[in-house]
């Protein structure tokens, strides 16, 4: 939750080869859902701008989603509505966490 970017991990100094994919409480369903026990549509006001201006400004978009949690069909429902407004965009990656991984060990290392 420290930076909007993965980044390589160091230990005393030295680089560990290990990738942080940050995450961000605000982009985790699990609060969403079950703490603050917000409707699919309250879920989709907080992420779809969120979206807009970490895709503006070109930044890591790590949406965190649980079975238990998002796994409902309305929340499905809002989900896949959300993920084909990123998809229309034409130029948004939709990757692995290894992938994303991979990426920035070759940009960093």
């Amino acid at each position: 939750m420290d930076n909007d970017m993965p980044y390589m991990l160091e230990w005393r100094g030295k680089p560990t080869g290990l990738v942080e994919l940050p995450v961000e409480w605000m982009l985790d369903d699990w609060p969403q859902y079950d703490t603050y026990r917000r409707s699919p549509e309250e879920a989709y006001k907080e992420w779809k701008p969120e979206f807009e201006g970490i895709y503006r400004l070109g930044r890591y978009f790590g949406l965190t989603c649980h079975p238990q949690a998002t796994g409902r069909i309305s929340r499905l429902d809002m989900l896949e509505k959300l993920l084909t407004e990123m998809e229309q965009k034409g130029d948004v990656w939709f990757a692995t966490g290894k992938e994303v991984a991979d990426w920035t060990r070759k940009k960093l290392g």
